[in-house]
């Protein structure tokens, strides 16, 4: 009885660990935002960690289209043309629209970090901001 009370308290804590992890890689939805070129340039989108929610992919939009989607703790570079761009993230697949938007000028000269994060379940979904310029 010694041996079996340890062995299950390792089992219940690798069961709650791996439920905390997620699973799959980032995946790039739009043609050329994976690949840097003359013209584009990097805007790197952190998402957070969130205990239960890091398995919910969060779509990111570019310009109002489908560009990415993350998992919890991973960080995604999209290589975006010059100009000022509308970064949005929603918090489920297959919404028509982000939860939440914003401005971002792409250029030679400025280096953008998002960081998205969960706000709260059916309030606001996903929320971003700008970290860094």
């Amino acid at each position: 009885m010694k041996i079996v009370q340890p062995m299950i308290a390792v089992l219940c804590a690798s069961l709650l660990i791996s439920g905390c992890a997620h699973f799959g890689p980032t995946k790039y939805l739009a043609q050329g935002v994976s690949e840097a070129g003359v013209g584009k340039h990097e805007v790197s989108i952190e998402r957070d960690t969130h205990f239960g929610y890091n398995n919910v992919p969060f779509v990111i939009y570019v310009d109002g289209k489908e560009a990415a989607q993350v998992l919890g703790g991973e960080v995604i570079n999209l290589y975006l043309p010059d100009g000022r761009r509308i970064i949005g993230v929603a918090a489920a697949p297959n919404r028509k629209k982000p939860d939440m938007s914003l401005a971002v000028d792409v250029s030679a000269t400025s280096r953008p970090v998002i960081h998205a994060s969960m706000c709260a379940i059916g309030y606001c979904g996903a929320k971003i901001e700008l970290v860094s310029k």
